[in-house]
């Protein structure tokens, strides 16, 4: 007997009735769930041998997929029985999974066009606030130990009056001869780094050397090289990033669309509670009451 089970021709004749079973069945979504009739279909056993296949790298064995297949027809005989029970009704797990898989097949259904450049400038303008360049300051900087003072002060006037070169002003005070850095930052950058003084300072001041100020332990003496001011930036330059914003508004506006008109189809009606109206005007009803 045992060397029969172990035959593949056994394994093969086997497979080959349940196949005969299922053929010219329609699929088991066709099927009432309160029927005592199981149908699988040669698609279905295609599909668990495809899944387990490309789960496991390696082909099914028949012993295998006649397992896959009884285990099927087991949950599904559960599924039904569970159904003919009411045993899906007030469960909130199962109410979460429907709400969340409803939620996808909608959103799966959208089909969104590719704006044109007009819908893009369009929105650009509408929203201005959330693209717009903020002001920024271009300088570099001369630093002083907090007890130079005074050498702060005489390089400052030097540098004003054109006696001596930024480079020669950064040996005097013992910063870095290396090519100077310069600084290109918003406002609230600076602060963070600098100071609210010496933000003001850059950001009020005309172009060139400005006064020393102590931040922290040491003196600076900034160049402000420019100034800019805020700027919208060009189509062309935030194109890829429109787009996204405007597709994920696109969607908003229709699920919020969609929403709407799917409340509208019910009432609600709250017990104990003089509350019966449109879904969709719960918010007026509910201040209308105290829960």
């Amino acid at each position: 007997m045992k060397i029969i089970i172990k035959d593949p021709l056994f394994h093969f004749i086997v497979l080959g009735f349940v196949l005969f079973i299922a053929h010219g069945l329609i699929n088991i979504n066709t099927t009432k769930p309160e029927s005592n009739k199981i149908i699988v279909t040669q698609a279905l056993i295609k599909t668990i041998k495809d899944e387990w296949e490309t789960a496991s790298g390696r082909a099914i064995t028949t012993q295998l997929l006649e397992q896959k297949v009884q285990g099927y027809v087991r949950d599904e005989a559960f599924y039904r029985e569970a159904l003919r029970h009411h045993l899906e009704r007030n469960d909130i797990f199962i109410k979460q999974h429907l709400v969340e898989k409803y939620r996808y097949m909608i959103k799966d259904s959208d089909i969104t066009q590719e704006p044109s450049d007009q819908e893009l400038n369009d929105f650009l303008q509408k929203n201005k606030s959330k693209y717009i360049l903020p002001e920024r300051v271009t300088f570099k900087q001369i630093v002083l130990r907090k007890n130079e003072e005074k050498l702060a002060q005489q390089l400052f006037i030097e540098l004003k009056s054109g006696k001596t070169s930024f480079n020669a002003a950064q040996n005097n005070s013992g910063t870095s001869t290396d090519r100077p850095r310069h600084y290109r930052k918003r406002r609230e950058d600076i602060e963070k780094q600098f100071g609210s003084a010496a933000a003001k300072q850059l950001f009020t001041a005309e172009p060139g050397f400005l006064e020393p100020i102590r931040i922290a332990d040491a003196w600076h003496i900034f160049y402000l090289e420019s100034r800019s001011n805020p700027k919208l930036p060009a189509l062309n330059e935030i194109h890829g990033r429109l787009r996204l914003d405007w597709l994920a508004d696109q969607r908003s506006i229709r699920d919020s669309s969609r929403n709407l008109e799917i409340l509208d189809r019910y009432n609600v009606e709250i017990e104990g509670i003089n509350i019966n109206g449109p879904v969709t005007q719960i918010d007026e009803l509910l201040a209308k009451q105290s829960l």
